[in-house]
């Protein structure tokens, strides 16, 4: 659950951490047999520091981003450094993570911002740790290996949502399915060549088909023979009718690179506006804690049946407010009070279509994957947003219920937060339609 809330404070990020492998032997037929689980995960451990280009394709129905990426990354760690070169739109963008934080630079808004780790943080990608692609080798190539071929508690690197391109926030949306199911079936397709590499065809589809809020759900693998990385990784699906496709094509790679230290640090330029996630987002287990740290009133919405309590936020950036997400198997609903609108983002501010909610003025923003509604009330600006789909009519709904009519005895009577408008230590840097908060005493 706590994973899915992630992505409503824009924290889902790209990574690329690969893997190795190990030689296969050939069956009495001739044919590759299945490699064994166990000895492709150690050979991944031992693969070191990766270089090469990514080229990501995503499609959903007739929408297609396309984008080319230079990567760098220790294999099993949060080591990773990704520059993009294609499109030429986002030419310059960068995320650079390390044990301690991760950061994504847009060039065309010279804006970095700085995001501290959580334990979902690598979730939708290849992982880190314990739980990277490696345990994910593991448990298909060994389902694989089983007669029926179906698997439970697969590591949800390997199925999760797959990982997007660090663009600009003009980056136009694109759908992905949600993989979270109990079971899957894994299965061997023997092998084929891509990129000039033979490779092994792994194939892992859920169970039940209709676990996820997709039909025909489906990831293959084409993992290098020798050195078991996936040189290519499809995901299609077929989303509201409309087809969806994912593919992640690696080339140019070298392995076990000789990699300085310094590739996995980032030291923004001086002139460049840094917002600092890491310290600027502050995450609490309870509604009550953030009652009690918070310097506006906490919002109290009425929650949809079937979405459970995932975690509250306090805000502190460009704008100062509090956050409580619910979450259920598809959606994420984020309830927020802002003391200004600073929360509106300018790609949203486009794309906003004026609204009345309980006779209040307000902005409906729909951006495919994230919509939302912001409504001005006399002391505050109360939102509701959705992540996954959400019929419009409903989100209204949520909003509304966070009233406007108590903000001015909730402001009076919030001892624990102080002035609203404290920003406790930050000072706020305007670059063009850009406010973001610049980290004191940074590097």
């Amino acid at each position: 659950m706590t994973g899915r809330a992630e992505w409503a404070l824009g924290l889902a990020v790209v990574l690329v951490v690969v893997l190795a492998g190990c030689s296969v032997g050939l069956g009495s037929s001739g044919t590759p047999t299945v490699p064994d689980g166990e000895d492709a995960a150690a050979s991944y451990d031992d693969l070191g520091n990766v270089t090469g280009d990514l080229r990501v394709n995503v499609t959903y129905g007739d929408r297609t981003n396309r984008s080319t990426l230079r990567f760098t990354a220790e294999v099993g760690t949060r080591n990773v450094r990704q520059r993009v070169l294609e499109p030429d739109t986002h030419r310059g963008n960068a995320f650079v993570s390390n044990d301690a934080h991760y950061w994504r630079y847009n060039d065309s808004t010279d804006v970095a911002a700085r995001y501290a780790h959580t334990a979902e943080t690598f979730e939708s990608t290849f992982g880190a740790g314990e739980d990277d692609f490696g345990a994910f080798l593991e448990a298909a190539f060994d389902a694989a290996n089983e007669s029926e071929g179906t698997v439970s508690e697969l590591p949800e690197v390997g199925v999760g949502p797959a990982p997007t391109v660090a663009g600009g926030e003009d980056a136009t949306p694109v759908r992905s399915p949600s993989a979270n199911v109990s079971e899957f079936v894994v299965s061997y397709e023997g092998t084929t060549t891509v990129t000039e590499e033979r490779t092994h065809v792994l194939v892992v589809e859920p169970a039940d088909p209709d676990a996820v809020p997709a039909s025909n759900l489906t990831v293959t693998y084409y993992v290098d023979r020798e050195r078991f990385f996936p040189v290519r990784v499809e995901r299609t699906a077929t989303i509201d009718g409309d087809p969806w496709s994912h593919v992640m094509t690696f080339s140019n790679i070298t392995y076990d690179a000789t990699v300085s230290a310094s590739t996995y640090e980032y030291e923004p330029a001086d002139s460049t506006n840094v917002v600092d996630y890491a310290t600027g987002v502050v995450r609490f287990p309870t509604v009550e804690a953030l009652a009690a740290n918070a310097s506006v009133p906490v919002p109290e919405p009425t929650v949809p049946e079937g979405f459970e309590f995932a975690y509250a936020a306090g805000i502190d950036l460009n704008v100062t407010g509090g956050q409580v997400l619910y979450a259920n198997e598809s959606t994420v609903l984020v309830a927020g009070r802002y003391v200004d609108d600073g929360i509106v983002q300018p790609r949203e501010r486009e794309v906003a279509e004026n609204a009345t909610v309980d006779g209040h003025r307000a902005l409906y923003v729909d951006l495919g994957r994230t919509r939302a509604v912001y409504v001005y009330c006399e002391d505050y600006v109360v939102s509701g947003a959705a992540i996954g789909q959400y019929p419009r009519d409903a989100l209204v709904e949520f909003t509304a219920s966070i009233a406007c009519g108590d903000d001015a005895s909730d402001g009076e009577s919030n001892e624990n937060g102080g002035d609203a408008n404290a920003r406790r230590g930050y000072r706020t840097a305007t670059r063009g339609d850009v406010a973001a908060t610049t980290v004191q005493g940074r590097r």
